[in-house]
């Protein structure tokens, strides 16, 4: 959930050293451009997505694709927050860590895809037994 430039920076520079692959969204209201190049300079590809919440626009994915290439930073977009974990898990190799992070909301989402509510009432926990990507 590193969703400012002071946990952007402290997660850029917690990471191990294996290759990432980084699935990134953000609110239009949250600019962290600098923070987000750190982190995204560590990736293999960034996959870029929109984070949905009422009444909160997305920063565009597109403008945060040109903000990284115009770094060098591989970046692919795919604006559901869904289709670029997909798309991410697809794309990475044994090796790599994958990495979620940018919005809360983006992380809460992709939380829900390992963590669906219903299990979380079945289990009586907020951590039951995670679903896999291929579940």
């Amino acid at each position: 959930g590193a969703h400012n430039p002071d946990k952007l920076a402290a997660l850029a520079g917690a990471l191990p050293r294996e290759r990432i692959r980084l699935v990134f969204g953000a609110l239009a209201s949250h600019a962290h451009d600098e923070a987000l190049l750190r982190l995204a300079s560590r990736a293999e590809e960034v996959v870029l997505c929109e984070p949905r919440v009422h009444a909160k626009p997305a920063r565009p994915a597109r403008e945060l694709a040109a903000l990284l290439a115009a770094a060098g930073v591989r970046a692919a977009v795919e604006p559901d927050p869904q289709a670029a974990l997909a798309r991410a898990a697809a794309l990475a190799a044994p090796d790599e860590l994958l990495l979620v992070t940018g919005s809360l909301y983006l992380c809460g989402a992709i939380r829900d895809r390992f963590f669906p509510p219903e299990l979380v009432v079945e289990a009586g926990t907020s951590w039951p037994e995670p679903l896999t990507l291929s579940a």
